[in-house]
């Protein structure tokens, strides 16, 4: 965790990937 995540996130929530995508990198976060 750190400045590069919150990259990554921006990165997915700037391209919208499907629902299943956001739930999968959430689980990957953990």
């Amino acid at each position: 965790a750190g400045i590069a995540s919150g990259s990554s996130w921006m990165a997915l929530f700037s391209s919208h990937p499907p629902i299943e995508e956001r739930v999968a990198a959430l689980e990957s976060m953990r």
